[in-house]
């Protein structure tokens, strides 16, 4: 990117910037081959899932967040995580289904 076109889009409001941001995340989004893993990489993911995060029920994974009292059940399926449930880990509710 030149400057030139840098010092452009910073004259932009701050909404005509987030429009560009959505429109620009958006088109990375669309471009499934942008976003593609290698089999190194998916590897390397996969390990430090097992390593991380308890499997909680079947397919569904636990994290609990180090700095939040959050947790966030999950599952993986082969180009996606479903987040299925967070929850605060402080309060106690009577049931949880999953």
């Amino acid at each position: 990117m030149t400057n030139a076109l840098r010092e452009e889009l910073f004259k932009l409001s701050a909404a005509e910037r987030l429009e560009l941001v959505e429109e620009l995340w958006d088109s990375i989004a669309d471009d499934d081959a942008a976003l593609a893993l290698t089999n190194e990489q998916r590897e390397d993911l996969e390990r430090r899932l097992a390593e991380a995060h308890v499997v909680a029920h079947g397919r569904v994974r636990r994290a609990r967040l180090h700095r939040f009292p959050y947790g966030v059940y999950y599952t993986i399926r082969e180009d996606f995580i479903d987040v299925l449930a967070v929850y605060h880990g402080r309060r106690r509710p009577r049931r949880f289904d999953l």
